[in-house]
């Protein structure tokens, strides 16, 4: 047991940085999970840096706006992602059971790209046909209830890579995929990915939420507009004398 403590301190030590862990900060120690079971009932450890959503202190919208662990954020191409499967199970510990339709499929078509020997796939070597009225992408509706209300939204799935499918029916499942995790960024969930280093919507929405839990005697109280103040009472006292002072001089 010492030698495995050891190498795997190695292992460690030796491991580079991940670019992802740089972007979103270090790792953060484990908190509750998001699923609503005792950890008694689950065989494997839950996923590190997820917390469980306690319905009592936690709206469904906060949960959904905060960011997703590092160890779920993959980079390709340049760009941050988050599975689909990880955005699945997210919104459904979260909002509960949910609605997805598919409202329209786009159909286009794609003109044949010729072979180019200097190109490193093999795909690309030998070209790729023209393809017509293929599945090019499509409109679905996700529809659920978050803090006690029904919302719905829609938006656009795209097949990413259309001659990477055989038939239309794979590409129809990429484009949901891509869908869905669209449809979720409208509602908060995986938003931070889109918006980089300007997302502010998930310490908004928390601080928003500790001003209102706390207790009547301590939250700030709200300012009417017609409420005087002592700097607009020492205006109205300065305006007043300057007027008293006019009208003494002029003989009014």
């Amino acid at each position: 047991m010492h030698l495995l403590g050891v190498l795997q301190a190695g292992l460690s030590a030796q491991s580079p940085t991940s670019p992802v862990r740089k972007r979103y900060g270090p790792r953060r120690p484990p908190e509750l999970s998001q699923v609503p079971v005792t950890l008694g009932q689950r065989r494997n450890r839950f996923p590190e840096g997820l917390r469980l959503v306690t319905t009592m202190t936690d709206t469904n919208l906060a949960e959904l706006a905060r960011p997703f662990p590092t160890d779920f954020v993959e980079r390709k191409d340049g760009s941050d992602y988050v599975a689909h499967h990880v955005v699945n199970q997210r919104l459904l510990s979260i909002v509960g059971p949910f609605d997805f339709e598919l409202v329209e499929v786009i159909r286009g078509d794609l003109a044949a790209v010729p072979p180019d020997p200097a190109a490193r796939s093999r795909r690309a070597k030998s070209g790729t046909p023209a393809l017509r009225n293929v599945v090019v992408g499509g409109i679905w509706r996700l529809t659920c209830v978050i803090d006690g209300r029904q919302v719905r939204v829609e938006e656009v799935g795209d097949v990413g890579d259309v001659h990477n499918w055989p038939h239309d029916g794979a590409r129809l499942k990429d484009a949901a995929s891509d869908a869905l995790k669209r449809c979720a960024m409208r509602l908060g969930l995986g938003l931070h990915l889109w918006a980089q280093e300007h997302y502010f919507l998930d310490q908004q929405l928390r601080a928003q939420h500790r001003a209102e839990s706390l207790p009547a005697d301590q939250a700030e109280p709200r300012r009417s507009s017609h409420t005087p103040t002592a700097r607009t009472t020492r205006s109205a006292s300065r305006m007043a004398a300057s007027a008293s002072s006019k009208g003494t001089s002029t003989g009014e």
